[in-house]
């Protein structure tokens, strides 16, 4: 027997050396019983931590705890279970044993007790991985500011130094009529709708009941008298009005009696009919007093030039043998200035080149003057236009330059010959005329874009109105022909892009979001395929004129700053570069393809309001200023 326990023996230490595992395995299988009473104990320490213990003072209840952890803490390598009585509890077993245990009796003294999940998030944390309750979420926030805040907004929840501030969108006639509301009745109602801003007793002061004037042979009876209760239509009770017993003097002719002789009814006068198109302002008949005061201006010119023709029989308006028109031709960015032109008196308002070869330079100023200057040769003033009785808005040349059109803010509209100087026609539509623009297809019809929000269509040959287009809800900015001249696009005060059909008082189209500005400049690029609008948010944007007027999302211009001011925006000749005017009299050229800056000069000391490319030289370039001047670079 012993014999073969020593081969047994031998036999397991070969194989524990050949197989580890094998050893790892025995001494597995004699812990498994110590595991066994582990797991055991821990089942009997869950049930003691649910009774209470009754009848002992602290350290005997401490001794017992630490007696079970004890046994709980066995090592490893011990081989025998540990033995551990648990004594039951009889009914009928007296309290007074040190070991006594009852269930269902909590005799420990309250506490607060926590809560089981809290959601602690900083003041500039943007993100959670969990999912808050709707509680978490809107719980008020606990413990004392810090000192050194003077605001209860977290450093990291401001967007403004003071607070936090929503954005919140009012449409222009609700603005109104809250605002007007608060300044009248002492109160409003907030812009989330949900509260009242104000002073919601506040009392208005009674105004004093004004006193009707007594007509002019009217019995003084017949006035309102306050003191009066029956003459005062505040007294709902004792107000009698027209139905009250007269009261005048004696023999006095009552109201509504008639004399002996029948009157005789006046004989209507027969009403001419209105013109075709025209609005009620235009029909009204102005008094001939006024009619005098707005005709008392004499519209003339001077000629500042040596003679009015050469050796050739040309006239000082016709192009010069050298300038060849309508030649493709590359434009470059211009580097230093040339000229000035020096002849207003106030600020320039627009400027424009004679049409297709630009030897000629039109300018209208506040001055209430209009000139035209030389390009080449001398560069001097040719002739001065003495235009309106006020400053000049806007000017248009025709289409082979014979002609021009101004406008100003005397509200009226004259055409003139560019050659002898001479007014040849006067059109008002008795309202200021903000731009103006000759059809180029029909060059006896132009368009007036007016404050009173309407577009006034004129013909040259009768001096009449042939159409009004009336849409917009503000004043008219700019008026741009598109699409071969069948449509013409303008823009307003109102924040809107209408699409007009020529002749058609119905928009063809209306653009209008929320985010858009005023747009006080447009103008068309030289393939005819976009619109360049100047937006008083400080960027250029393109409108496309072949895809129904969509906005061209990939092109902005930006960099310069505009906001307030009307800055032209124009496109080069061969549509390589964009140019445009900014408030700090700086000229900024950007690439047409990537949309950068090419670069900008420093060209005036006000604001750059007008800008035109020469369209024959490559790199000459016209700015206009409202500090008077007129410069010419290359």
């Amino acid at each position: 027997m012993k014999r073969r326990r020593q081969i047994d023996n031998q036999h397991f230490a070969k194989r524990r050396k050949l197989d580890p595992k094998w050893n790892k395995l025995q001494s597995f299988r004699k812990k498994l019983p110590v595991y066994a009473a582990k797991n055991k104990l821990q089942d009997e320490i869950k049930q003691h931590r649910n009774l209470v213990i009754i009848g002992e003072t602290g350290s005997e209840r401490s001794k017992q705890m630490e007696g079970l952890v004890a046994s709980y803490q066995l090592s490893d390598d011990e081989d025998e279970q540990p033995q551990i009585e648990v004594k039951d509890i009889q009914q009928n077993e007296p309290l007074n044993n040190s070991y006594a245990l009852t269930t269902g009796v909590n005799l420990a003294p309250e506490m607060d007790q926590l809560e089981e999940k809290q959601l602690l998030v900083g003041s500039t944390t943007t993100y959670i991985s969990v999912n808050p309750t709707y509680d978490q979420m809107y719980k008020p926030v606990k413990g004392a500011n810090a000192p050194w805040l003077g605001a209860s907004v977290a450093p990291g929840q401001r967007n403004i130094v003071t607070g936090f501030v929503q954005d919140h969108y009012m449409n222009d006639s609700m603005f109104d009529h809250q605002h007007n509301a608060y300044f009248t009745n002492g109160f409003a109602e907030s812009p989330d709708g949900m509260s009242m801003v104000g002073d919601v007793n506040h009392e208005r002061p009674k105004k004093k009941p004004r006193k009707r004037k007594r007509k002019r042979g009217e019995p003084r009876d017949l006035v309102n008298d306050p003191r009066d209760p029956k003459k005062d239509p505040s007294n709902v009770d004792g107000f009698m009005g027209t139905w009250r017993p007269y009261s005048g003097p004696v023999g006095a002719e009552k109201v509504g009696e008639r004399s002996e002789e029948e009157v005789v009814p006046a004989i209507p006068q027969p009403v001419e009919p209105k013109e075709s198109g025209a609005n009620d302002e235009e029909d009204t008949e102005v008094p001939e007093a006024k009619k005098k005061k707005l005709h008392d201006f004499n519209a003339h010119s001077v000629f500042h030039g040596e003679r009015g023709y050469d050796y050739m029989g040309r006239t000082w308006v016709d192009p010069s043998s050298h300038l060849k028109a309508g030649r493709p031709h590359e434009n470059f960015k211009p580097k230093k200035r040339v000229h000035t032109w020096a002849g207003h008196s106030k600020g320039i308002s627009a400027i424009r080149f004679f049409p297709d070869y630009g030897h000629l330079l039109l300018s209208s100023s506040m001055d209430k003057t209009v000139k035209i200057w030389e390009t080449d040769g001398q560069r001097k003033c040719m002739q001065t236009y003495h235009a309106h009785k006020k400053a000049v808005k806007d000017i248009c040349f025709s289409n082979d330059g014979r002609q021009f059109l101004s406008c100003g803010y005397d509200k009226y509209t004259r055409l003139w010959d560019t050659e002898t100087g001479q007014c040849i026609g006067e059109y008002t539509g008795h309202k200021f005329p903000y731009c103006v623009k000759f059809n180029p297809s029909r060059q006896h019809n132009f368009l007036v874009g007016q404050r009173n929000k309407k577009i006034i269509q004129w013909d040259t040959r009768s001096g009449k109105i042939t159409q009004t287009y009336d849409r917009h809800l503000g004043a008219v900015n700019t008026i741009t022909f598109v699409e071969e001249d069948r449509k013409f696009v303008t823009t307003s005060d109102d924040k809107s892009i209408i699409v007009w059909d020529f002749g058609v008082p119905v928009e063809h189209k209306y653009i209008s979001e929320p985010t858009m500005f005023s747009m006080p400049s447009v103008s068309l690029s030289p393939n005819g395929k976009w619109l360049l609008c100047q937006s008083l948010d400080n960027q250029i944007l393109v409108y496309g004129c072949k895809d129904r007027f969509r906005l061209n999302r990939k092109k902005k211009f930006s960099g310069h700053l505009t906001a307030g001011h009307g800055c032209e925006v124009i496109s080069s000749p061969d549509g390589r570069m964009v140019i445009s005017g900014s408030h700090a009299g700086e000229v900024y050229f950007w690439n047409w393809k990537t949309c950068q800056i090419m670069g900008k000069i420093k060209a005036h000391s006000d604001v750059v309001i007008g800008c035109q490319f020469h369209p024959i030289e490559s790199s000459k370039l016209a700015t206009a200023s409202w500090d008077g001047t007129i410069k010419y670079w290359d």
